[in-house]
């Protein structure tokens, strides 16, 4: 896909430039690389292109959504790239910036997304990644985890139970378990700091549901992907934006990458989720 550049669309949806999908979508026939910058100025896209040394992308400050910017650090993550060169195109012209990691190029152009309103609740967005992904230094954290259930064909022994509770303490983790004949899904294990919670909030979310806890809307959205999971039986790997409504009334705009996995054991269903976030913001307080 990357030779012949891709094309982030303002859902977050990535397309090859030469793909004759978007080029009917956009009313265009000579779809390819040499209208991309027009698409992006146009119509506040996201391109993405390797480079000798890297990857070049080019956006239009203050146009693109955050969607696309999601989109765009799937696909950045997973080329590797040594270095990012960002082609800024603004009303008054255009420039150049070198970043060394995707984290310097999203810390400098997340807050001129079109869409970044600090004042207002943001709808959540989830991009889907693939697995492969997880080879990234990055999700390192991760990336242990899902070699265990690889290895133990998701089943969770008591052992690896405790295991994964105990080492808690140095990566974040949720961990839920649906006991046998139920449908519902209770907390095992929740770190605190993954909701901006404080310890003793998190400790009361034990043997409850996720609902439960401060920010409802945000548990039921939670809930519903790690069910989703549980039933497919299958991993899942996701770029998240969101927003967070904490205990002591704020709101804090999350960043983060979650791997989820479904286990089992004597019956009783587990989900395991490993959130590494990226950046936290409070937009409101």
């Amino acid at each position: 896909m990357i030779d012949a550049g891709i094309v982030v669309d303002d859902k977050g949806e990535l397309w090859t430039d030469d793909a004759p999908e978007l080029g009917r979508r956009l009313g265009r026939s000579d779809f390819g690389s040499p209208w991309a910058v027009g698409v992006v100025r146009d119509h506040g896209f996201i391109h993405i292109r390797r480079s000798s040394d890297g990857v070049r992308i080019t956006l239009r400050l203050g146009r693109f959504s955050l969607a696309a910017l999601v989109g765009t650090i799937q696909a950045v993550y997973d080329l590797h790239p040594p270095s990012i060169i960002a082609h800024l195109l603004t009303d008054s012209g255009s420039a150049y910036e070198r970043f060394a990691t995707v984290a310097e190029f999203v810390a400098y152009v997340e807050g001129l997304a079109d869409d970044w309103t600090p004042s207002a609740k943001l709808s959540r967005i989830v991009i889907t990644r693939d697995l492969r992904g997880l080879t990234h230094p990055s999700f390192e954290a991760a990336q242990e985890v899902f070699a265990l259930w690889k290895e133990r064909h998701g089943e969770l022994s008591p052992e690896l139970h405790r295991t994964l509770i105990v080492e808690a303490q140095r990566r974040w983790i949720v961990l839920l378990r649906r006991p046998v004949g139920s449908r519902h899904l209770l907390v095992e294990h929740f770190s605190a700091p993954i909701a901006a919670m404080r310890p003793c909030q998190a400790l009361s979310l034990f043997g409850h549901h996720m609902e439960d806890m401060p920010d409802g809307d945000f548990g039921h959205w939670v809930a519903r992907g790690y069910a989703q999971t549980l039933l497919a039986e299958a991993p899942r790997f996701e770029s998240v934006l969101a927003d967070i409504h904490t205990p002591d009334d704020k709101t804090i705009r999350s960043r983060y990458d979650r791997l989820i996995l479904p286990w089992r054991s004597r019956g009783d269903g587990f989900v395991l989720s490993v959130p590494l976030v990226r950046k936290r913001t409070i937009i409101s307080e």
